[in-house]
């Protein structure tokens, strides 16, 4: 085990020399020569986004924990608040833009009389821009090719710009705002500082971070409370804040400050480590594939192998069950696919739709039809269709009425009585209605066409008059019917 690591740690090491060397640009003879790494090396950060912006707010002090001479015996703490731009040139260094206002204030309260230095308090308005080195040294993740923890360094070099006001030992306030500078009329006094602190980030999405930190600041005079003593250490402040931070770029690229390249070539090197038993577990998984290959072959394309495949010869895009087979949802043998009823059980001959009513004509004894007349009327028995479940009367069924319709006009002494029959499939009540309108869609169409209404009776019997067996779908084909009786 020690050997192993040993070797490990020497693959590392050589990884990271031959990541440096390979900044150089090399002369063609030495591109030649030069091994390529047998492993993959952190790419830098042009796989990464980069770019960042944070709000924050936080508390303002003119304290710090560091040693510090303090020209007020009080002081205060007050809201402070800014933003931050941050650009990350490596997984643990980036350069960020801080600016913050607020304000700084202080008293001598706890003097006697509350006075020092001839004053009370002051209030100090502050304004700062800064630009900070940013580390991330250490993480909780060691292991994992991303963090979700960074405990962070900074410090910089800034820019304060502030304006004080003081009340002396008489309550005499005086605000210095354009009072300063050497034509003493400028609105600010500006001083440099420089910035030192520490922060904990941590990852709430690929997007947002949140955060959570403290800066010292270490001014370069004795100005910042209005009060110069020309004393050492000079005034310093603090700003302890939270802020959420948000990344910027592309959605499918990670965040580079939350990378673990260390991690990622630790990974890498050990997935890397070959050796004969891992190249012959490869040569055997090789041939399973090779035999797994030919069990899925699946020559119709179904999802099925032809191994398992009850219906190898199944269209392309046909959905199919388990088995192979194109579907049947409502099991009349009929595939869904050539099905154009696929929900309601039907007839192999009629596409998979149950049969529509059909007609039968019945002839009274005394009426003598002729060869023409019975023609007509047997026209109508094999044409007359209606919608499956409906009353309307499909198209086809016109040609036929319409000599029916004809033939009654012309022969004034023939009247027709017409009913309508169904089967004893659903309710009794939606039959019976089905059965009426059914008559009535037919008389209603004749009248249409110029036939009296007073020479039609149209009535419906629901399931009441079977003629066959509704057990039976042969039997319930037969009760679907329409009668017409001419008398």
């Amino acid at each position: 085990m020690k050997k192993i690591r040993l070797t490990l740690l020497l693959k590392f090491f050589l990884a990271f020399a031959l990541s440096l060397a390979a900044q150089e640009k090399p002369t063609d003879s030495l591109a030649k020569i030069r091994p390529k790494p047998a492993f993959t090396l952190f790419k830098g950060q042009k796989p990464y986004r980069t770019w960042s912006v944070g709000l924050h707010t936080g508390a303002l002090a003119p304290v710090v924990f560091a040693p510090s001479n303090y020209d007020f015996s009080n002081w205060d703490v007050n809201l402070g608040y800014g933003l931050s731009v941050r650009k990350q040139l490596a997984h643990s260094f980036g350069l960020e833009f801080n600016a913050t206002a607020g304000k700084i204030s202080g008293s001598n309260k706890d003097l006697p009389g509350g006075v020092g230095f001839g004053l009370k308090s002051y209030e100090t308005t502050i304004y700062t821009s800064s630009l900070m080195g940013v580390v991330n040294v250490a993480t909780l993740d060691f292991m994992g090719k991303e963090n979700w923890i960074n405990f962070i360094v900074k410090a910089g070099w800034g820019q304060s710009a502030f304006s004080y006001i003081k009340t002396d030992e008489f309550d005499v306030t005086t605000n210095y705002k354009g009072k300063y500078g050497l034509s003493g009329t400028e609105t600010y006094r500006y001083e440099s500082f420089v910035p030192i602190g520490v922060a904990v980030k941590f990852k709430i999405s690929d997007r947002m971070h949140f955060d959570l930190g403290y800066t010292m600041n270490f001014s370069g005079s004795d100005f910042l409370d209005g009060l110069k003593i020309n004393r050492t250490p000079a005034d310093r402040f603090s700003y302890a804040y939270s802020g959420l931070e948000f990344s910027l770029g592309k959605k499918k690229q990670p965040a580079l400050d939350w990378v673990n390249p260390i991690s990622m070539m630790y990974d890498d090197l050990y997935m890397r480590n070959d050796s004969a038993e891992l190249a012959a577990l490869r040569k055997r998984v090789k041939i399973l594939e090779k035999d797994v290959e030919e069990l899925k072959c699946d020559t119709d394309s179904d999802g099925i192998g032809d191994l398992f495949d009850k219906c190898p010869g199944t269209p392309r895009g046909v959905v199919v069950s388990g088995w192979g087979c194109p579907l049947d949802t409502d099991q009349d043998s009929v595939y869904d696919y050539l099905d154009k009823c696929p929900l309601v059980k039907g007839d192999k001959n009629n596409n998979g739709c149950p049969e529509v009513a059909k007609a039968t004509v019945i002839s009274r004894p005394n009426i003598q039809l002729s060869v023409e007349e019975q023609k007509i009327l047997q026209d109508v028995f094999e044409n007359l269709e209606f919608a499956t479940g409906k009353w309307i009367i499909k198209a086809v069924s016109y040609p036929s009425l319409n000599k029916l319709a004809t033939l009654l006009i012309t022969k004034p002494n023939y009247s027709l009585k017409i009913s309508g029959h169904t089967d004893a499939v659903g309710s009794e009540k939606a039959n019976q209605t089905l059965s009426v309108n059914r008559a009535n869609a037919v008389k209603s169409y004749l009248v249409k066409r110029g036939v009296s209404k007073n020479k039609i009776e149209a009535r419906g019997f629901g399931e009441s008059q079977p003629i066959a067996d509704n057990e039976t779908e042969e039997g319930r084909q037969r009760n679907r019917r329409v009668e017409f009786n001419i008398f």
